[in-house]
C-alpha cells in the first residue's frame, strides 16, 4: 500500500536488511515490542523460565 501511495518502486524478492550475525546471542529469545502493537493482556511470567530472553524496543524519544 505505502508503494502505490508515494509512487515507490521495490523489488521485494530481495533482502532489504543485511546484518552480520552475532553470536553472542545464539540461545536467547528476542522480544519485539512497541508501543503500537502492545498486548496488554500477554502475561510474559512464562518467560521466567528461559534464561536468555532480551526484550527490544523502541524508545519514545524516536518517534517519527
Amino acid at each position: 500500500m505505502v508503494f502505490l501511495v508515494f509512487g515507490l518502486n521495490a523489488d521485494l524478492s530481495q533482502p532489504w536488511l543485511k546484518v552480520n550475525p552475532d553470536d553472542s546471542l545464539n540461545e536467547s529469545i528476542l522480544i519485539a515490542r512497541s508501543n503500537r502493537y502492545r498486548g496488554h493482556r500477554i502475561d510474559y511470567q512464562f518467560l521466567r523460565r528461559y534464561p536468555n530472553i532480551h526484550f527490544v524496543e523502541l524508545s519514545r524519544s524516536l518517534r517519527i
